[in-house]
């Protein structure tokens, strides 16, 4: 329920499971200049200025609308909707960047054995494309999970090229002798879902592969 419900929200207005390395509330959108929007960039400052203002506007707007009719109408004509687009939104960055087999980066907050992030490694090693979204993935989820990974490396890209796109990176890694760097998880996502609530919110140190993973439940040392 809190990861679900609450998640979102903390994440952009306090931070909660921000980077480390930007120090608390360092990836709030609400309270800055912070890590993610320092001084030293005035420009991306002032879009978050700009952006909290608009947000504001629309939160006045709502406020409006409830006074003028009444709290419960806008509780069941916006906020019941949006909690369930919130839900879908926070299960979709989950399923595409959580599994026990993908390694944790960072920059000395896990250990001094732990390979440090590099935008590279957190895409193709942190990543992973799910084509079992299906037709709902396809037509009503635009490819964002499908092809995740080529979303991360090439963000301009529209959604509408991503499959095109994706093929032309495989064609690209496997010239260079690659092949299998674009992370594919074929496991039915009810199965996926399953297997992400098995998770701890804990890593540790894996010696055969350098790097720091999830805790399984049940599957402790």
């Amino acid at each position: 329920f809190m990861l679900l419900v609450c998640g979102w929200w903390g994440y952009t207005i306090f931070g909660v499971s921000g980077a480390p390395a930007w120090g608390k509330a360092g990836s709030s959108v609400f309270f800055a200049p912070n890590g993610m929007f320092p001084k030293e960039r005035p420009q991306l400052l002032a879009k978050q200025r700009v952006s909290l203002g608009l947000v504001c506007c629309w939160l006045a707007v709502l406020g409006a609308v409830a006074f003028a009719t009444s709290p419960m109408f806008v509780m069941a004509l916006y906020f019941a909707p949006y909690l369930v687009c919130n839900m879908w939104l926070i299960m979709i960055v989950l399923l595409q960047h959580t599994k026990d087999d993908l390694p944790h980066f960072g920059s000395g907050e896990y250990n001094e054995d732990a390979s440090p992030w590099t935008l590279e490694k957190g895409v193709l090693c942190g990543t992973v494309d799910r084509p079992a979204y299906g037709w709902i993935g396809r037509e009503l989820h635009h490819n964002a999970g499908i092809f995740h990974v080529i979303h991360h490396l090439f963000p301009q890209i529209p959604f509408y090229n991503t499959c095109a796109a994706s093929e032309a990176f495989d064609k690209f890694l496997l010239q260079r002798g690659c092949s299998g760097l674009r992370r594919v998880d074929e496991t039915p996502i009810p199965q996926a879902l399953w297997e992400l609530g098995l998770l701890r919110r804990e890593v540790r140190y894996v010696p055969q592969t350098g790097d720091y993973r999830y805790l399984v439940a049940g599957h402790e040392p």
